[in-house]
């Protein structure tokens, strides 16, 4: 990436042969980089989300429904790179989606099980290049004539639940666009996370936060941290190893909760 950098509305371009917009990065996406930027990043971070699609699938529509979604949220074309020795934040012009298929339709229901969760918990440990190709990976999962499995798994670096229930949302309603010969119905977005990083700086430099920031410190300077003592022994080396655990809930039981907790938002809400 060149290191030519001119600045335009309180936001950096990097010069290349296309237009690549560079945003600085928020304090929680900095703890998220490896150390130097070029090593393997924490797979801790990974999240594999799933999706589940019925009715007969068109490889085709899907793949452009998935590009739609990544030209529509900048997010899902940003890369990290050194831009004069400071790690920044590339949106890349296009996006690039590629899509994995698996045929699952022969195996029965039991080994569909094993396998649904193989590949979750394959993906969510398969590191990201994040210099090379913006965090994000989709995987298909035939299971059956009318039954699919999409298979999204993202660093937490740009997006995380909210932000993927957002996508997939937005992605079932290009998709049907798309099937029935249709438009992309959404609106454009006018406003990105590149935005919200800008606000974010400017707000931090207000002299109101400064000062909230200065009496807030005041105000708990001597207190002590509460220490919770763990069930366990800790072992002598940590490991990040891990497995899924997963169970369908049905959707009676999904909704109610779903209520539940909607209307504990509202009654608390101020």
């Amino acid at each position: 990436m060149s290191t030519e950098v001119t600045v335009r509305e309180d936001v950096q371009i990097v010069t290349q042969s296309e237009e690549y917009f560079a945003f600085p990065l928020t304090p929680g996406q900095r703890t998220m980089l490896p150390a130097p930027l070029e090593s393997t990043p924490d797979s801790r971070f990974n999240g594999a989300f799933r999706m589940n699609l019925a009715g007969p699938i068109d490889l085709v529509l899907l793949e452009r429904s998935l590009q739609e979604i990544a030209n529509r949220h900048e997010a899902l074309r940003t890369v990290f790179r050194s831009v004069d020795g400071e790690v920044m934040q590339i949106i890349l012009p296009h996006g690039s989606t590629t899509l994995d298929v698996f045929d699952f339709t022969t195996l029965t229901e039991q080994q569909q099980v094993e396998q649904i969760d193989a590949v979750c918990l394959r993906e969510a440990q398969a590191n990201f290049n994040l210099t090379l190709h913006p965090p994000v990976r989709t995987v298909l999962l035939r299971l059956s004539s009318g039954r699919s499995m999409l298979v999204l798994t993202i660093h937490q670096i740009i997006g995380d639940g909210w932000s993927i229930g957002i996508w997939m949302e937005e992605l079932a309603r290009i998709y049907t666009a798309f099937a029935a010969g249709l438009q992309n119905p959404l609106p454009p977005l006018d406003f990105q996370f590149g935005d919200y990083v800008v606000w974010q700086q400017e707000m931090t430099e207000r002299p109101e936060i400064k000062e909230q920031l200065t009496y807030w410190k005041n105000r708990l300077t001597g207190a002590q941290q509460i220490k919770i003592e763990p069930d366990f022994e800790a072992p002598a080396q940590m490991s990040i190893q891990s497995d899924i655990l997963s169970a369908m809930l049905p959707g009676d039981l999904s909704q109610g909760l779903r209520q539940l907790a909607q209307s504990r938002v509202q009654r608390f809400s101020w």
